[in-house]
């Protein structure tokens, strides 16, 4: 193992892009794991700046300071997560593979290469197939990949979808967008409205058309939809997919509850909710089977900044590590409200 991490029980952890929402979570999370022993957050607008000032649900972090994505303290770190703009993470990787970095990407700049099996970068299919312990470039999946990858899988996988396109219909929270302020995410812009976008040309059209050949063995065309829904974070991906001959939904079942039962993080349940995993490194999945179509139905609900994003990330820097999955990520999402109804 090449990575400075590697021989080292605790590890040390920067983060670049520490100020948008994927990176604002990534602190949260690491400033928490039992085996970070500190946190670099990176971010050129507010460098110098205390956690606590900048974040203030972090306020009372003031011992832990925003630094200048060039300084030094940033590659001396054992394990580099970029929260950057596509583009940025393939200028930032090379000189972090010089100082021996372990790198976790969560921009797409490298995830086709990824998928493609191309070195040094290993996916992170994270619930799927987990990285292997010494990978040093870990390719983040994006939060829509995630969602619709987790609802598909293990049909795909056990050979129960028949030859087709898969239509992926795509719901997100507004952070999904990123934290720069833009006129159409404007509050009273985007309240009480639903809308699609990028219907045609979304990048994350590409990558679910990877991950589903990958994990059929062979091409699958893909018709991606994703829409924006007005609610902060969450995100819920519905699949249809034509079941192949002989499919039960009994099948299915047995199918989904053999491929997650030793699964920390998915769920099986009734319906998938984005409520139930807000906050938290969940994805609550539920199938069924259309008798009417023959269609597959499976969706898969998440939310976008943790386990479509920073808590993914996490989970891939452990394994890689050869840590425990489930490390710093233990706590369940934030309980929605609950109305007790009287026996």
């Amino acid at each position: 193992m090449d990575a400075k991490s590697s021989t080292n029980r605790m590890a040390k952890a920067s983060i670049v892009g520490a100020r948008g929402y994927l990176g604002r979570e990534l602190v949260r999370l690491l400033l928490n794991h039992p085996r970070i022993e500190s946190v670099v957050p990176a971010s050129r607008s507010v460098a110098g700046q205390s956690v606590g000032a900048v974040l203030p649900a972090l306020g009372h972090r003031t011992d832990v300071a925003f630094v200048d994505p060039d300084d030094a303290a940033v590659t001396d770190a054992d394990v580099v997560f970029l929260a950057t703009p596509g583009g940025e993470a393939a200028r930032l990787a090379p000189a972090l593979t010089e100082a021996g970095c372990t790198v976790v990407d969560l921009s797409r700049d490298h995830r086709l290469q990824a998928l493609a099996g191309e070195a040094p970068w290993t996916y992170g299919w994270a619930d799927v197939a987990p990285v292997p312990a010494g990978s040093t470039h870990v390719a983040n999946p994006g939060c829509y990949p995630t969602a619709a990858v987790l609802a598909l899988a293990p049909a795909l996988q056990a050979g129960l979808v028949a030859a087709g396109p898969l239509i992926i219909d795509g719901k997100s929270g507004v952070s999904g967008a990123g934290v720069a302020p833009q006129p159409h995410l404007h509050y009273p812009e985007m309240n009480e409205s639903v809308t699609a976008y990028k219907v045609l040309g979304h990048d994350h059209t590409h990558e679910i058309r990877a991950a589903a050949t990958n994990l059929s063995g062979q091409d699958r065309p893909v018709r991606f939809t994703p829409h924006l829904v007005p609610q902060t974070r969450g995100l819920l991906a519905t699949v249809y997919a034509p079941a192949a001959d002989g499919v039960t939904a009994e099948d299915l079942e047995a199918t989904y509850a053999r491929a997650y039962a030793g699964s920390a993080f998915v769920r099986l349940a009734g319906e998938a909710n984005t409520g139930h995993v807000r906050g938290g490194n969940f994805a609550d999945v539920a199938v069924d089977l259309d008798p009417e179509t023959g269609l597959l139905v499976a969706r898969c609900a998440i939310d976008n900044l943790v386990k479509g994003g920073s808590g993914t990330a996490v989970q891939n820097m452990n394994t890689a590590l050869g840590w425990d999955a489930r490390l710093g990520l233990d706590a369940g999402p934030a309980p929605a409200a609950v109305v007790e109804v009287a026996a």
